[in-house]
């Protein structure tokens, strides 16, 4: 409710600009193979200035940019596809890392990974949920790691809550995960 209410209001510009300054700093404190992800709503990556922004963050935390990944939900290319690739390169041209979460849930397009390549793809949770009892589970989350193998492009599980939901993502080649099994928000 908070985040759809920023959003209507516009007051998630500077509520995600400071969530990106405090992540920053955070993550300036933590050894140096280890990054932040953040996620940004749509409507921040219609501002014209956001790369900008994103690398006077960097300069102010002292952030290598590698160590930043945004995170961004297939919406963003509803709108204005055109714009948004733009967008998405000139963030990727600063050295930041981009991934499509909760890749799957809600508005999904294959379209999306064609027309950018992402750092790495967020496999929504509804996925996982039934993996070890529903076969057409099995087969989409199978399927999913394969075309993520085939674009070069790392997946991560979300929602991983079962050690037998860990057991059958390893088997399937999926060494990225993230849930209540390996560590609570």
């Amino acid at each position: 409710e908070f985040i759809q209410l920023s959003e209507r209001t516009g007051t998630i510009l500077p509520i995600g600009l400071w969530a990106l300054q405090a992540a920053c700093a955070q993550a300036v404190q933590w050894p140096n193979e280890w990054t932040i992800s953040v996620n940004m709503s749509p409507l921040q990556l219609r501002q014209c200035d956001l790369p900008e922004r994103i690398q006077e963050v960097l300069d102010l935390t002292g952030l290598f940019p590698a160590r930043l990944e945004i995170e961004l939900t297939e919406s963003l290319l509803l709108d204005d596809k055109a714009h948004a690739v733009q967008m998405l390169r000139r963030i990727r041209a600063l050295g930041v890392r981009l991934a499509l979460d909760d890749f799957g849930a809600g508005y999904s397009s294959l379209d999306v990974l064609r027309h950018f390549s992402f750092d790495k793809i967020k496999l929504d949770k509804s996925f996982v949920d039934n993996i070890d009892t529903n076969q057409p589970a099995r087969a989409i989350l199978h399927a999913i790691l394969e075309m993520g193998r085939a674009l070069g492009v790392p997946i991560l599980a979300e929602g991983v809550e079962t050690g037998q939901q860990l057991a059958i993502l390893e088997a399937e080649g999926c060494n990225k995960v993230q849930g209540y099994l390996t560590g609570r928000p």
